[in-house]
């Protein structure tokens, strides 16, 4: 979605979302840290006032937050960021990158509630949009290219995690597993096809393209499975459909 057709509360949504690389956490006003520490120095005790015990509390867990996502954004794009033979110092640059990316949704929920956005969909356009403006700075530092080498990468070790956990696990139960590069060429399979009909197989906003999307995979994934398995993943998408179904219409209740 282009930026013209947000609205204004998406555009300040997706503004402070995409400006919150190595957010400031919030600090006590100068007054109250002066008086805080006047008072600490009259009284002679060495224990720091209450305001600056909490802003030192919400530095280190800012920190630890920092270094938390680090790992995670290492954890997923290590192997594709093997592929671009950078140097370390644009590792360096391009994890930072990668971490203001995924750490820029931490805080969403709670901004969307301050702006006023309780719309699920309204809220995703704005969060699309600061994730692309935070991907152009990916896209400066490595590529278009380097850029979707990434994101590729990351949509297939999702769909081999949902593949392994999914329809392999009914594979292998029933004495038909998938081999190593079965699950792989699966994987890739499912990844080209929700790049072609982004609704996915199970999502039942646009049924035609789910069906389409279906008959995709499995004109593709024939080349690849055995009738056998094939029968199984049939099986098993049919298995979805229900499900989607059934907790898409499951009575609602005033907590939900």
């Amino acid at each position: 979605m282009e930026n013209d057709q947000l609205t204004e509360k998406q555009k300040t949504l997706a503004g402070q979302i995409a400006a919150v690389s190595k957010r400031p956490v919030k600090r006590d006003s100068a007054e109250t840290k002066s008086a805080g520490k006047q008072k600490t120095e009259s009284s002679g005790d060495n224990k720091l006032a209450p305001s600056l015990e909490a802003d030192s509390w919400r530095k280190r867990r800012e920190a630890f937050r920092h270094r938390d996502v680090l790992r995670v954004a290492w954890f997923r794009y290590h192997e594709a960021m093997a592929k671009l033979n950078l140097t370390h110092e644009k590792q360096v640059q391009l994890l930072d990158l990668l971490r203001d990316r995924e750490e820029g949704w931490f805080d969403a929920k709670e901004a969307a509630i301050s702006l006023g956005i309780g719309d699920p969909q309204e809220l995703n356009q704005a969060l699309a949009a600061a994730r692309n403006s935070m991907s152009e700075k990916i896209a400066a530092l490595i590529g278009d290219s380097g850029l979707e080498t990434l994101d590729s990468s990351l949509v297939l070790k999702a769909q081999e995690g949902a593949i392994s956990g999914g329809v392999g696990a009914d594979l292998a139960m029933d004495g038909i597993p998938l081999t190593p590069e079965q699950e792989t060429g699966l994987a890739q399979i499912c990844a080209d096809v929700s790049k072609q009909f982004p609704t996915g197989s199970t999502s039942g906003s646009n049924p035609q393209q789910s069906a389409n999307s279906e008959a995709a995979v499995l004109e593709k994934a024939a080349a690849i499975l055995t009738p056998d398995q094939m029968a199984d993943l049939k099986v098993y998408i049919d298995w979805s459909n229900q499900r989607a179904t059934i907790l898409a219409d499951r009575p609602r209740y005033p907590t939900d």
